[in-house]
């Protein structure tokens, strides 16, 4: 069972092969926006959590591009569903189907620039204490050198397990 992390110095949607490690285990409620974006791409038997998401309106996930490819290939969105409000990545909350997947248009597999995507679920995610939007700073944000900058996702709260991760933990980075 995966529970939500926040975890420092690793990338927030990394892929399942560099897992969230470290950090400390916290609640959905404290992170209602977050998503456990679940797949069953590449011949998987069944729907996996493989990377997290942002909500960003009641049927629109800010993610990562690279999350949705195989080699060069991108996946199907029927291939993947979307899970909110729990703090475990496979159980609890509801989960969502995938009608769309939108990739930056310059985004190159393996490479770093342009890694954003949007998945638009098949109906609209209902919003309730678990479930939120979230807040997005505008283009005329000014952020502090030394501001406190929380990175959250799934994964494990002990650097020394390996097991699949299953905590929701937080970090300040």
């Amino acid at each position: 069972m995966r529970i939500l992390v926040i975890f420092g110095l690793l990338f927030v949607f990394s892929k399942a092969e560099a897992r969230i490690a470290g950090g400390n285990e916290t609640s959905i409620t404290e992170y209602p926006y977050a998503a456990a974006l679940l797949t069953n791409a590449d011949g998987r038997p069944t729907f996996e959590q493989a990377c997290g998401g942002t909500i960003i309106t009641p049927n629109a996930i800010l993610s990562a591009s690279s999350c949705f490819f195989s080699g060069q290939t991108v996946h199907q969105a029927a291939s993947w569903r979307a899970r909110v409000g729990s703090t475990h990545s496979n159980t609890g909350g509801l989960t969502y189907m995938v009608r769309a997947i939108t990739v930056h248009s310059n985004f190159v597999p393996g490479q770093v620039d342009y890694n954003v995507a949007v998945l638009r679920t098949t109906f609209d995610i209902a919003m309730r204490p678990g479930v939120a939007g979230a807040r997005i700073a505008g283009a005329g944000y000014a952020f502090n050198d030394t501001a406190v900058v929380t990175a959250i996702g799934w994964g494990d709260s002990s650097v020394s397990i390996w097991l699949m991760p299953s905590v929701y933990t937080n970090e300040h980075l």
